[in-house]
C-alpha cells in the first residue's frame, strides 16, 4: 500500500503521531498519485497537481501536515487569490 492509503487509515484508527506525520509534500503527491485519479477527472486532477506544486513552494515546504494550520491555509488561499487578482 501506498503511504497516503496507509497514513489515512491510520489517522482514522487514532495511530497518527507527529513522529508518523508524512510531510506535506510526500504525502500530496502520494494522494494526487493513488487516490485523486480515482475520483477526478483529468482536468481537475492537473489542476490539483498544478496547485500543490504552487503549495510546496510557497507556505508547506517541509513542513509535515500535522504542522500545518488553519492559518496557513488562509494564507495560501489568500496567496492564491492574489496571485489571481494580479493576472486579470
Amino acid at each position: 500500500m501506498k503511504q497516503a492509503v496507509l497514513f489515512e487509515d491510520s489517522f482514522r484508527k487514532g495511530e497518527v503521531t507527529s513522529a508518523k506525520a508524512p510531510k506535506f509534500e510526500a504525502f500530496s503527491e502520494d494522494w494526487l498519485r493513488d487516490i485523486a485519479p480515482l475520483w477526478q477527472n483529468e482536468n481537475t486532477l492537473s489542476n490539483n497537481r498544478r496547485y500543490a506544486k504552487r503549495a510546496y513552494k510557497s507556505l508547506f515546504e517541509h513542513k509535515r501536515i500535522d504542522r500545518i494550520t488553519t492559518e496557513d491555509i488562509q494564507a495560501y488561499v489568500t496567496e492564491l487569490r492574489t496571485e489571481d487578482r494580479s493576472d486579470t
